[in-house]
């Protein structure tokens, strides 16, 4: 940016000297000023470098099938709901306590997303230590659904250097699935929850859990 704050005196007086035939003369003469080659378009001329896009391992026994939810922690569930409800005309559901999770949850639903609005059960809940730093509360984790949360967790510790939390074996969650929680440290700072995408909800409520586990 300096060095172009520097240059601009020159081309001004450029400009007014200078009648490039087209477009491609303009640019020409602007990259000689500042030192810095510019590319456009796709033709003969200057190109624009594509972004490489690498794909996920050949290996890998299970797929990412899309976003589940995104979990936010707030002070007050009641005030938290009623503002998706009446600010964005959102399905709430009733609050469901999960002690086993150490949260009350209560479930948001827009057209293209869910939210899952945590607040904890407890002062031993991570979700009240998470509020501690964070009073007002805010983004707590980023759910993905997957079609093998059992072979995810056993690829992520054995190939991937992904360490879980808890014991590393897949546990219930709040929609009645198999879930597990990556640890932050090796995911970029975001605690990532897997969930298993084609798990019956009701057959887990039911007493079904521990089949669902195997």
């Amino acid at each position: 940016m300096e060095k172009l704050i520097r240059s601009f005196p020159r081309l001004l007086q450029l400009s007014k000297s200078y009648r490039p035939t087209n477009r491609m003369d303009l640019f020409k003469a602007f990259s000689g000023i500042s030192g810095q080659s510019v590319g456009i378009g796709r033709g003969s001329g200057g190109r624009v470098s594509e972004p490489s896009i690498r794909s996920g391992p050949e290996n890998m026994p299970y797929n990412v099938k899309g976003l589940a939810h995104i979990a936010i922690a707030v002070p007050d569930l009641t005030q938290a709901a009623e503002t998706y409800r009446t600010a964005f005309g959102a399905q709430v559901s009733d609050p469901k306590p999960m002690p086993d999770q150490g949260v009350t949850v209560v479930f948001v639903h827009l057209p293209n997303v869910n939210i899952e609005l945590l607040h904890p059960l407890g002062d031993t809940s991570p979700v009240s230590k998470f509020l501690q730093k964070n009073p007002k509360g805010g983004i707590h984790h980023v759910c993905l659904n997957v079609d093998n949360v059992h072979a995810a967790a056993e690829y992520l510790i054995e190939e991937a250097g992904v360490k879980t939390l808890g014991s590393g074996l897949p546990t219930i969650g709040a929609e009645g699935k198999p879930i597990l929680f990556l640890n932050p440290k090796d995911t970029a700072g975001v605690l990532i929850e897997l969930q298993q995408a084609n798990a019956s909800v009701h057959s887990c409520r039911e007493g079904e859990a521990a089949s669902a586990l195997k």
